[in-house]
């Protein structure tokens, strides 16, 4: 069996899932190695890790040597990003590691651009027929409302709008943030993973309980 030598793209904080899937490739692949590569210079998750690197950000110009070199020394045959801005800079810089038969488990570029704008993808959820919150309507605003910024992540500058003194001020202070009915209730998720042609491996439907910054952190 060929070596698995996976790096993690922005891991951060994320210990627990680094030693997940530490334990899994012990579990059945002991030797392969995981990797980790994060700006953070405090990045928990780094700390966890016996190969690691400290990159520049991903909109410095040397971030792309940085991290080719990176993977070439360490023989990095595989990378999972674990941020939106990760994917992205990984969508961007396709060529250079495929060039290296580096495998990025990343979508297509249409998929990640529809799924990183919340405009587009409630767009495309209205266009396929597939329920979605409402978007707001100028004319007659219902409330409450979610205000939210078109692209981000982690629930990061996320609003809860309750009355017309409430979208007065969101407007003039976030102008550019899209404005959706606010859904109360339980959240629920499905994870995923697929193989190379799209075929889910693993799928885990679960109810979110507690999350940090955006990610479950307490699910059943």
């Amino acid at each position: 069996m060929k070596k698995i030598n996976l790096l993690f793209l922005a891991p951060d904080w994320r210990v627990s899932l680094i030693h997940t899937f530490q334990n899994a490739l012990n579990s059945f692949a002991p030797g392969n190695d995981i990797a980790g590569a994060d700006s953070n210079i405090y990045s928990p998750a780094l700390k966890t890790l016996d190969t690691k690197l400290n990159i520049p950000r991903f909109d410095h110009p040397d971030c792309l040597k940085s991290l080719l070199t990176f993977c070439r020394e360490k023989s990095i045959n595989a990378i999972i990003p674990l941020t939106n801005r990760a994917i992205e800079y990984l969508d961007k810089n396709r060529k250079p590691f495929t060039d290296l038969s580096i495998r990025l488990y990343i979508n297509n570029s249409e998929i990640i651009s529809i799924c990183h704008d919340k405009e587009k993808l409630s767009n495309f959820f209205q266009e396929k027929g597939i329920p979605t919150p409402s978007p707001f309507d100028l004319l007659s605003p219902s409330f409450p409302l979610i205000s939210k910024p078109k692209k981000g992540e982690g629930g990061k500058n996320c609003f809860v709008i309750n009355d017309q003194l409430d979208l007065d001020y969101c407007q003039a202070k976030f102008p550019n943030q899209i404005l959706q009915q606010f859904i109360k209730g339980d959240e629920y998720t499905i994870d995923w993973f697929s193989d190379s042609s799209g075929l889910p491996l693993v799928v885990i439907p679960r109810k979110r309980i507690e999350t940090r910054a955006g990610e479950v952190t307490l699910s059943k």
